[in-house]
């Protein structure tokens, strides 16, 4: 849905936009302890992932590597991820694309 609305509304100030989707996925196992001791988290969880297209029609995925959540968006809420937990969230990242990708 956030896709056609991103679409529809560039289209309405006669702009166009390739196709894209933002995923939006988490755990809350995971995330509701860190929300509840950091409530400002609950601006950048869940975590996304973007899928997109080029000029050339080509699909891709984006997303945020396990240390630049650490730095990027946990650091700025207080919350310090130590380097085997950047590691498990990459190495979860990856998967999770890997899925999706196949």
């Amino acid at each position: 849905m956030r896709r056609r609305l991103l679409l529809a509304a560039a289209r309405e100030v006669g702009m166009t936009l390739r196709p894209r989707t933002v995923l939006l996925f988490g755990s809350p196992r995971a995330g509701t302890p860190g929300m509840a001791a950091n409530p400002t988290l609950a601006l950048d969880l869940p975590m996304r992932i973007l899928v997109w297209e080029d000029e050339q029609g080509r699909t891709f995925l984006t997303r945020s590597t396990g240390a630049d959540l650490a730095a990027r968006v946990f650091a700025r809420h207080g919350v310090t991820v130590p380097p085997e937990g950047q590691r498990n969230t990459e190495t979860f990242l990856a998967g999770l694309v890997r899925k999706a990708a196949a």
